[in-house]
């Protein structure tokens, strides 16, 4: 998965350099292995990071 995101990020470097898009990575996690619920929806890297503490301060993770 990180390596799509990057990839696309390699795809789109004008895009995310002028704020236009956001690359994201994430899973849908039917059987809870990330521990947040059943059929939760997990971003795992925003435009090639990721740290999950930085990606939850910037306020892109589902809300509960």
């Amino acid at each position: 998965m990180n390596a799509q995101v990057k990839q696309a990020m390699d795809t789109f470097v004008p895009e995310i350099k002028a704020g236009k898009l956001t690359v994201m990575g994430a899973v849908f996690d039917f059987r809870n292995d990330y521990k947040q619920g059943h059929g939760r929806l997990i971003i795992t890297n925003v435009n090639g990071d990721t740290d999950s503490h930085k990606i939850n301060a910037a306020g892109i993770l589902p809300r509960k």
